[in-house]
């Protein structure tokens, strides 16, 4: 069933926003060489008192965390982790899957906590959850594809259950980003970066509605600043934070971007990039290093 169609980003979640000029930057990946960091005590959250990028290394079960705030990188041995790769960050968890299509499985790099969640016949292509694992409205909600292009196959779990609720949606491609929740409902984006399908999980069955953005009238109001809260953007996990009055952290915005080993953030006060350390001022990303399959992380 579609509902109306919206033509402003007052009406859309912005960490969807965010999701969409995160997977349209396409720029020159090169390998991030750094020098061995320290190593802090994995139980002392002192280090995190920032939010951090959390990357995997050559090594199966080696992490790279880099703190923006100190613009300092450390290294954590997280044998749990062996073979696993990040598909999806909020509220300090990780959800996160074995290579060669293991079980989903949560997973706290501050405590340390892990829980499994039932297995699937097939890997999700993309997936996001509404809450931590520890809450007990925490869903699971996840984007498996299909051979059949005008097909897609959804998955949905309430954690603590033993069987995904799995359903099939006719004539509907998706983008390849993780679906947002927001105010209760699912937003999907499609694979022509113009519409979204939005799952509301209260009704029976799917209810389907398009979002549409039109090109030629530049319909989505543009932000002109963020006040006193600065934003962490990543492919798999991006959020906001107060910074307080007078921080300098604020109306910032903070990539998975790195200029030589200094971390870079965009301000909307100059317009530019800068970097945490050296005289780095840019007006564009060109020459920048992004570090992929990374996400934003921090202590809750």
């Amino acid at each position: 069933m579609f509902s109306q169609v919206w033509h402003t980003e007052e009406t859309l979640p912005l960490a969807l926003t965010l999701g969409l000029q995160t997977n349209m930057v396409e720029e020159s990946l090169r390998v991030l060489q750094l020098d061995p960091p320290f190593s802090p005590d994995p139980m002392n959250s002192c280090y995190f008192d920032s939010p951090c990028l959390m990357y995997s290394q050559s090594s199966n079960t080696s992490w790279k965390f880099y703190n923006s705030l100190r613009n300092e990188f450390c290294y954590l041995d997280l044998p749990e982790l062996k073979d696993a790769e990040i598909l999806y960050s909020k509220d300090g968890w990780l959800l996160m899957s074995q290579i060669n299509n293991g079980p989903l499985f949560f997973f706290n790099p501050l405590t340390r906590q892990k829980f499994q969640l039932p297995r699937t016949e097939e890997p999700f292509d993309s997936v996001c959850f509404t809450s931590p694992p520890t809450c007990s409205d925490c869903f699971v909600f996840g984007i498996f594809g299909s051979s059949h292009s005008d097909e897609t196959e959804y998955g949905l779990i309430r954690f603590g259950d033993e069987e995904w609720k799995i359903e099939l949606y006719d004539g509907f491609m998706y983008a390849n980003c993780p679906p947002v929740f927001h105010n209760g409902l699912y937003y999907c984006l499609d694979d022509e970066w113009r519409s979204f399908r939005v799952y509301d999980p209260t009704t029976d069955g799917w209810t389907i509605c398009v979002l549409k953005f039109d090109l030629s009238e530049m319909c989505w109001k543009k932000v002109e600043s963020l006040g006193d809260k600065c934003l962490y953007v990543s492919p798999n996990g991006s959020f906001a934070e107060d910074c307080g009055e007078g921080s300098d952290k604020a109306n910032k915005i903070y990539f998975n971007k790195f200029h030589g080993k200094n971390g870079v953030w965009y301000s909307l006060s100059s317009g530019m990039y800068h970097s945490n350390g050296g005289d780095f001022a840019s007006k564009d990303a060109y020459g920048l290093t992004q570090v992929d399959y990374s996400t934003w992380i921090k202590s809750t």
